[in-house]
């Protein structure tokens, strides 16, 4: 899978996508969110995020992205994050993911 993380999102994610095998980047610091789903779009990324404001589907919506990813997991540390991503990518796909918003928890 494609990811764009966000700025917001332990730095150790993305460390931890590559090391599944997974193509990640980072988003760029201080960019707005609108263009970091411009960003997301662009490059055809699943956009993995913090922020909540992606799951108003008025203001961003996933039509045509390859998905967002809300990480709702709190505290947000690093052992929590992997073992919940593990089990997405256990029980989806990308196609599953794809123009939807899904919010991920504990």
């Amino acid at each position: 899978m494609r990811f764009l993380v966000d700025e917001n999102v332990h730095l150790g994610v993305v460390d931890f996508l590559l090391s599944l095998g997974h193509d990640a980047e980072r988003v760029p610091s201080g960019i707005r969110n609108g263009k970091v789903i411009a960003l997301a779009v662009k490059k055809d990324r699943i956009l993995m995020t913090h922020d909540k404001d992606f799951q108003d589907e008025v203001r961003y919506p996933t039509v045509g992205t390859a998905g967002i990813i809300c990480l709702r997991i709190h505290p947000p540390r690093l052992p929590a994050l992997t073992e919940s991503l593990r089990r997405l990518f256990s029980e989806r796909t990308p196609e599953s993911l794809r123009g939807r918003t899904t919010s991920l928890t504990r």
